[in-house]
Formats: C-alpha cells, structure tokens, sequence
C-alpha cells in the first residue's frame, strides 16, 4: 500500500485555545499473514509566520510515523510511535477483544495506553501518560 495525502487538523477552538497545522505525508504499507506494518513520513505546511498557532509542534510530535498491527486470532494489537527530536514524541498501544465471540466485526471491547506528547492537539507540548478501557462501536 502507498498513500500520498494532505491533512488539515485542528480543534476548532478561537484563540488563545486555538490549534491547528497542515501538512502533507507519505506512507508505505506492507501486510503479511496476521502482521500490517506501516512507515508515513510527514512534513508540516508554512501556517503563514503569526498566525501559526503552534510553530513547535513539530519538535513535539515528530515527522514521522510507524504503525504495526498484530492480528492474533479474535484480538487485534497495535503500537502507533511518532519519535521526535530530544525524546519527545510518543507511543501508543491498543488492544480490542471482540464483546461477542460470534460477531467480530461488533462491537469491541479496548484497553489502550498513551506516553508522550500530542494525545491532544491543544495539550501537544505537555507530556502525558494515560490508560483507557471502553467499548468500541466501529471496529479500528
């Protein structure tokens, strides 16, 4: 697999909560049996010098991107690690296990674990650690 795109993120918020940045990425992707890796180089678009909401962002969540996802059985696996300049960046781990056995494609339960920066784009200079358990209506 191989994407080219241009993305746009933002929280929709006025200043001074605003944030925001665009940029255009590249990403390589390679399945084989139960294992999905993906490797997405980033670059960031000028914001337009004061406008910038954010003009460090990059220094906090990288430019790049490796996703691998592990498909054991009913589970699913995956680790998302943006690394960064100075051991910034973050790691991302997530596991679902299917509600009902008889359905995989239901909904799902997940547990997931976040380290790092840029859990939330207004927060993306501040280093955070979380755990969460829910349920997941649309298969990830």
């Amino acid at each position: 697999m191989v994407q080219l795109a241009v993305v746009h993120q933002s929280n929709g918020q006025s200043d001074p909560l605003s944030r925001s940045w665009n940029r255009v990425y590249g990403t390589i992707g390679l399945e084989h049996d139960n294992f999905i890796a993906n490797f997405r180089l980033e670059q960031r678009l000028d914001a337009g010098g004061q406008n910038d909401d954010n003009p460090d962002i990059v220094h906090y969540l990288g430019r790049s991107e490796i996703q691998l996802t592990w498909l054991p059985g009913r589970s699913t696996a995956s680790m998302i690690w943006r690394p960064a300049p100075g051991g910034r960046g973050s790691v991302l781990l997530r596991w679902t296990y299917p509600v009902s056995t008889e359905r995989h494609d239901g909904p799902r339960w997940y547990l997931q674990t976040f380290q790092g920066y840029g859990e939330s784009l207004l927060d993306y200079n501040f280093r955070q650690s979380s755990v969460g358990f829910g349920l997941t209506i649309f298969k990830l």
